[in-house]
């Protein structure tokens, strides 16, 4: 099978690596990526979404795509769920209320 993925996608050699990648493996680690912070977020997610071009099975892509954004969460959570600071005022204090 992946000797047609070479012939099919002839001119685009960095999507047939692409869908080699997506086909091989079920689970992919985004911890390599970690060093570079929260900047290769959306490097990672365009990465999935460009395998789509290709007509790879959707469900099968953003299972991996979704499980590639948690880990990233997982990794970095003040990233994705930012600070509560209480600083104790009463203007704060009902600032954060309404927010609840």
């Amino acid at each position: 099978p992946f000797l047609e993925l070479n012939r099919k996608f002839s001119e685009d050699k960095r999507q047939v690596a692409r869908l080699k990648i997506l086909r091989h493996h079920d689970h992919i680690d985004m911890e390599l990526f970690f060093g570079w912070g929260p900047k290769m977020l959306p490097v990672a997610v365009s990465w999935f979404d460009e395998a789509r071009k290709c007509g790879e099975d959707v469900t099968s892509l953003e299972k991996k795509k979704l499980s590639a954004i948690f880990q990233f969460a997982k990794a970095m959570p003040m990233v994705f769920m930012p600070v509560l600071h209480h600083l104790g005022t009463e203007s704060e204090d009902r600032k954060w209320e309404k927010m609840e």
